[in-house]
């Protein structure tokens, strides 16, 4: 695992640095070399450790090592490892070959392998140092994808909107260390108890919700949809967004003391995460707060690994699909994203998109329905849990009404891409059967759904076919409206913290004329400076000498606190 990390880190290193030497031919054959070290390497883990259980610890560094403290930097080989690096090794190679035909810019390629290096470091740290570094370098990856196009002022916006709420998750992150190391002396999970530690769960359970746009935590997600469509598939299929997913499962596997807390925001995110995506009219945000609901799921079963991981690996096939069809839209339709104004052929994306929109509600028989209902029957919330999958059943009968049935125009010639849609049929096939051929290693048993579960399907598809068509009375348009303007600007989540914090705190007037140019700069170094420089201190008021005695005081401080 070691060498797969270090071999994809040179190669975004090299490929940045010596980019325009290589040109397109010579990045796209060390992506296709790196792809096959990378499975094969994966294929050997696979063996020993998924068929034989034989789980290693690599130590790659002791940083404190003493009688009463540990700290090491160290990764483990185990099912999520194995699990989750071939799932990002794969769907990156894929969305790497799209990106040679959306977008063929070789610095492109550079910042895809650092973001997919930093993603094997998360998914392989056990301890929180190591976990700590990846989950940082996702971060900053994400930053640099999501403002790739920086002379763009909304995407610069974007990019410093992902990074500040993220930021509240990587506080949390750091006073989880902390903490943990004052407790135990040793940061090392196979030593700490987070079961009766409620601080402990709180920074966690924070941290993950921050990182993987739990509600409340969620507004970033639309906006960082200003990057390349394939940085939107990359976030959301298997990457950035599940980090906190990822944090859950390595350090509350075996806990169940935040039960109640994570369970309320999971169902919260599941059913106002689908209520903002079926509010969407921009293609791209629409999917993304899907992305936002499904992640709901994940979370609740957070003590659950199989269950969770196998809903994880699923999703991101029919959601990096999703994802790279509306690419293609985008790009044929002159960049424009507002469904109220696409209008196309019903041709093969029209296939591609029908039955990722179906596996993604979970239809039976699809893969969604294998990994998505056992999250769904399983727990004792199943009401609300159904509502939040009717709502998926909108939003994807709104993506494939207002794309294809509502006016159609021949908007673009359909264009055949033999390389590009061979690519698109990999992720089909995992979008359709996957779910049949792998969920014997999630689960034990699961024909139970065939029968407790297709009538739950049913039902919602005859509501949305009978109730549609027809116009619904005034006063219910306009209470309708009300809940559209809502969700549709995210629930005004950006104005209450723009209010509260940003516009109150940290504003021009209250923190740099007041704070920053006012009472640090005259108390400070400057205002020392220009006083003894400028002016004669023995002509000086008594005010101004109160001043400087205030100062000096001030500046004592620390001394005195130390000579205690």
């Amino acid at each position: 695992m070691l060498f797969i990390i270090i071999n994809n880190i040179i190669s975004g290193i090299f490929i940045l640095i010596y980019g325009n030497r290589l040109g397109n031919n010579g990045a796209i054959y060390i992506i296709n070399r790196i792809f096959i070290y990378n499975i094969i390497y994966i294929l050997i883990y696979i063996h020993s450790i998924l068929f034989k259980g034989q789980e290693r610890r690599i130590v790659l560094y002791n940083w404190i090592q003493d009688i009463s403290k540990n700290i090491e930097l160290s990764i483990i080989i185990d099912n999520i490892t194995i699990i989750m690096s071939l799932l990002i090794i794969l769907i990156s190679y894929i969305i790497m070959k799209y990106s040679n035909w959306y977008i063929k810019e070789i610095r492109f390629k550079g910042y895809l392998y650092i973001f997919l290096s930093s993603m094997l470091i998360l998914v392989s740290s056990r301890e929180l140092i190591t976990l700590y570094i990846g989950w940082e370098w996702v971060g900053i990856s994400s930053y640099l994808l999501i403002n790739y196009w920086y002379n763009n002022v909304y995407n610069n916006k974007a990019g410093i909107k992902a990074i500040f709420y993220n930021k509240v998750g990587d506080i949390a992150f750091i006073l989880l260390i902390l903490e943990v190391y004052n407790i135990y002396n040793n940061i090392n999970n196979n030593y700490i108890n987070y079961y009766n530690r409620d601080i402990l769960c709180i920074y966690i359970g924070i941290a993950a919700i921050a990182k993987s746009a739990q509600y409340i935590m969620h507004p970033w997600l639309g906006d960082a949809m200003a990057g390349p469509t394939p940085v939107s598939a990359l976030l959301h299929a298997a990457t950035m967004v599940t980090a906190g997913i990822i944090l859950l499962s390595r350090t509350l596997l075996y806990n169940s003391y935040i039960w109640d807390y994570i369970l309320f925001i999971g169902i919260i995110t599941i059913i106002f995460g689908g209520i903002t995506s079926l509010c969407q009219n921009d293609i791209k945000k629409l999917i993304a707060f899907s992305t936002c609901s499904q992640l709901g799921y994940m979370f609740i079963l957070y003590n659950n690994m199989y269950s969770n991981l196998f809903h994880l690996f699923i999703h991101a096939f029919f959601k990096a699909l999703l994802f790279l069809c509306a690419g293609i839209i985008i790009h044929y339709n002159n960049n424009e994203q507002d469904l109220r104004r696409l209008s196309l052929n019903r041709d093969i994306i029209y296939i591609f998109l029908f039955f990722a929109s179906f596996s993604l509600f979970a239809f039976p028989f699809t893969s969604g329905y294998y990994s998505k209902e056992n999250l769904i029957l399983s727990m004792p919330y199943f009401p609300l849990l159904y509502i939040g999958s009717i709502l998926t059943l909108f939003y994807s009968y709104k993506l494939l009404y207002k794309l294809y049935y509502n006016n159609i125009i021949s908007s673009y010639s359909s264009i055949f891409i033999y390389s590009l849609y061979l690519i698109l049929s990999v992720l089909l096939l995992g979008t359709i059967f996957l779910g049949y051929y792998t969920y014997t290693y999630f689960y034990s048993d699961i024909q139970y759904l065939l029968s407790s579960s297709l009538l739950l399907h049913v039902l919602p598809l005859f509501i949305l076919i009978t109730f549609i068509p027809y116009k619904l009375p005034y006063d219910i348009y306009s209470i309708l409206y009300i809940i559209y303007t809502l969700f549709n600007n995210k629930s005004y989540v950006d104005y209450i913290i723009n209010k509260l914090s940003i516009n109150s705190f940290i504003s021009y007037y209250s923190y740099y004329k007041f704070l920053d140019k006012g009472i640090l700069e005259f108390f400070g170094p400057i205002g020392i400076f220009r006083l003894f420089v400028n002016n004669n201190i023995y002509s000086l008021s008594s005010y101004t000498k109160i001043n400087i005695i205030f100062s000096f005081i001030i500046l004592l401080i620390p001394f005195i606190y130390s000579w205690e």
